[in-house]
């Protein structure tokens, strides 16, 4: 098995985790303005526990995204630092993803139940997927989305239905699903478990090559260039 570091600061939770040969440590704070002055200390912390250097670590996975804008990009500054050094290669994990890990894991959905993972996106709007649980990890159905939460409807529910994250807080949508665990968050250890599968399959990839998911921008990007495409054709 590998030695995975994971990083996530995507919301208010800060956390890094090492996993040497199966063995999982975490680190973890609540203190949403001091997340760099956090992550690197708890790296540290990590590596001296299980006596072993940075250039033991076989990748380094983190947090990409979508969440809050500063978080991601605190966490892709610090895996930047850290693997360049090295020449570590990383791996890129959804927030949304992790977020319906930990819902199978914390017991919230089973094999053949859906999750919808929401975290508040501010602005009236909510980042959003679909999840199908499996066997193995919960898998996208669809694709990663940021809507006003007015374009949630009870369409998108059943009652196999199990809504997670911090989307569901949201006054709108509060009470939506019978079956909603909005108080749960993410942790690096979520990140490693889906970047574990990731490393076994061969998804890492040069820390140059990683790029954050922010959801938002590259929904207006999509606008302003369907404008744009428009406008030249008249």
């Amino acid at each position: 098995m590998a030695i995975l570091l994971s990083l996530e600061s995507s919301a208010e939770f800060c956390s890094a985790s090492l996993t040497v040969y199966g063995d999982t440590q975490l680190k973890l704070h609540k203190q949403p303005r001091q997340h760099a002055q956090l992550l690197l200390p708890m790296v540290d912390e990590l590596l001296q526990e299980a006596s072993i250097g940075l250039p033991s670590v076989d990748a380094i996975a983190f947090s990409r995204g979508p969440g809050s804008f500063t978080g991601i990009r605190i966490c892709m500054s610090v895996v930047q630092g850290l693997a360049f050094g090295q020449n570590t290669p990383v791996i890129p994990v959804s927030t949304l993803q992790a977020l319906a890990v930990a819902a199978v894991n914390q017991g919230h959905a089973v094999q053949g139940q859906d999750v919808l993972a929401a975290f508040d996106a501010r602005m009236n709007e909510v980042y959003i997927a679909r999840y199908r649980v499996g066997p193995g990890l919960p898998e996208l159905v669809g694709t990663e989305q940021v809507l006003p939460v007015g374009c949630i409807d009870d369409a998108w529910f059943d009652d196999n239905t199990v809504a997670v994250g911090s989307g569901w807080a949201v006054p709108e949508l509060s009470g939506r699903s019978v079956a909603e665990v909005s108080g749960l968050a993410i942790t690096a250890a979520d990140i490693d478990a889906v970047a574990q599968q990731a490393f076994e399959r061969g998804g890492t990839v040069a820390v140059e090559d990683a790029t954050p998911v922010y959801l938002r921008n590259e929904i207006t990007w999509k606008k302003r260039e369907s404008i744009r495409r428009r406008d030249a054709s008249v």
